[in-house]
């Protein structure tokens, strides 16, 4: 979704506020306008953000999570770093470094056996969760899930704590409506 920064952007650009309406709400130019004129007025200098990298749209929601994660090559699940168990972060510093070096990577999470770690559950079988619970009687608990792939889900659980769905609601997908976020490979 285009937002005021990225019409103030392209406004610097040079294009105007009519090809800008193109692309994003009447509003949202209006007040990208307004306040571009105001910049320019008092030269005021303006931070314009890159968009993020493949490699950091896909880290960044899980290292916000606490999931330690490495970078990948694209569209595998091979590792780009020797020892790479032992160099998984949540380091936002570091996230942004390997984004530099490996803006269109893969990315992986690793499960840590360490306190506050998580610990992933993998499933290759659509449905499953529902075989596991009619065998066992029990609902797999609600948590963050991904589905990296179709019949694919990945079930990630804070070892330390339990989150809620009243807690974090945009953490957690029920089995039904698990999303695919890509080339995920956790």
């Amino acid at each position: 979704m285009v937002n005021v920064n990225t019409v103030k952007t392209w406004l610097r650009e040079g294009k105007s506020a009519e090809e800008c309406r193109l692309y994003a709400k009447s509003e949202i130019v209006s007040q990208a306008v307004q306040e571009f004129e105001h910049d320019s007025k008092s030269n005021t200098a303006v931070a314009v953000m890159e968009p993020p990298t493949e490699f950091e749209s896909r880290a960044i929601p899980l290292i916000e999570r606490n999931v330690p994660v490495i970078p990948l090559k694209p569209r595998t699940k091979i590792a780009f770093l020797n020892s790479w168990e032992t160099k998984a972060t949540t380091d936002r510093a570091q996230i942004e470094q390997w984004a530099k070096e490996y803006p269109d990577a893969n990315v992986a999470s690793v499960a840590k056996a360490e306190p506050g770690g998580i610990w992933i559950f993998e499933v290759d079988k659509q449905n499953f969760h529902e075989q596991v619970e009619q065998q066992t009687g029990q609902r797999i608990p609600d948590t963050f899930i991904v589905r990296s792939s179709p019949g694919r889900l990945l079930v990630v659980q804070c070892a330390t704590e339990r989150l809620t769905r009243a807690e974090h609601p945009a953490l957690h997908r029920s089995h039904a409506d698990a999303e695919h976020v890509g080339d995920l490979a956790m």
